[in-house]
This record gives C-alpha cells, structure tokens and sequence, in this order.
C-alpha cells in the first residue's frame, strides 16, 4: 500500500508529504495494488508532458502489473537519466525510498525523480494546492490508500 511519507528532515513548519511506494514495483516484486497504482497514475501524467511519451503508450492506472507498466518504468528510467544528466538506475523497479540516497551510493531514488517532476508538472501547469492532493484529485481511488491527506 502506498504511503505519504514527510519530507520535513528539519522539523520545520515548511513540511510537504511525499509519494511512496510501501513495496517494489516490478518485475517478479510484490506488486502491491495501490502502489502500482501510484507509479501508473505519476507516470501517467508526467510522462507525456515532461518526456513526449504518448499517453497511448502508457497504462492507465489500474494497479495491475503488466508488461506496459514494466515499458513505462523502464522508458521512465532512461528518459529521465538522459533529461537529468545523471545516472538514474535502469532497472525497471520503484523501490521505496529511504533517506536522501540508495545505500551506500550516491544515487538518488527513482521515486524521488518521480515526485519531483509531479510537482514541476503541477508547478508549470498552475494548478491550484499541493501536487499530492491533486494527484488524488485527478484518480480518486488513490484516496482509499492515503485518505483525507491534504
């Protein structure tokens, strides 16, 4: 299941919720309902806006696994490298991100890059609250999994 995890590492009053998986999604991975929901639904809306992948090419979000799901975590993955200028691990899996940084490596989680491009997509956009509220908005059946979150 999907979690709203606080970003807040200073205990600041400027505290903004997270999106992230409970569990990995991919290939031969636990494949939660509700988590493959959340990257569908990220991917759904970012990557035809931000990358120029075609909306047709991606699943809607449905929590179900599936080999259009594995394309578009991959696509993700490398379109995102190339975007960035920095390695994002091409492996086809959304871990749950833990800390600032993969263990030991100085590679940031591919959740990370995720939330962060839903947020420049709302930002550019104009649209009104937190880009996580809006997500929620936009596939109501992600609110089962996070709630009344605001």
């Amino acid at each position: 299941m999907p979690v709203m995890t606080n970003s807040n590492t200073n205990n600041s009053e400027e505290s903004y919720g997270f999106l992230n998986v409970n569990a990995t999604v991919g290939k031969n991975s636990v494949n939660d309902l509700g988590d493959v929901m959340l990257v569908q639904a990220m991917l759904y809306e970012v990557m035809p806006y931000i990358y120029g992948v075609p909306s047709e090419a991606l699943p809607y979000p449905t929590g179900t696994y599936e080999s259009r799901t594995a394309y578009s975590i991959l696509k993700y993955q490398e379109l995102s490298s190339l975007m960035r200028g920095v390695k994002v691990w091409k492996d086809g899996y959304i871990n749950r991100a833990v800390g600032d940084h993969v263990p030991g490596k100085k590679r940031i989680w591919t959740i990370t890059y995720m939330n962060e491009d839903l947020y420049n997509y709302h930002a550019w956009n104009g649209y009104e609250g937190t880009y996580t509220k809006w997500l929620m908005n936009q596939y109501p059946e992600l609110t089962y999994y996070f709630g009344d979150y605001n």
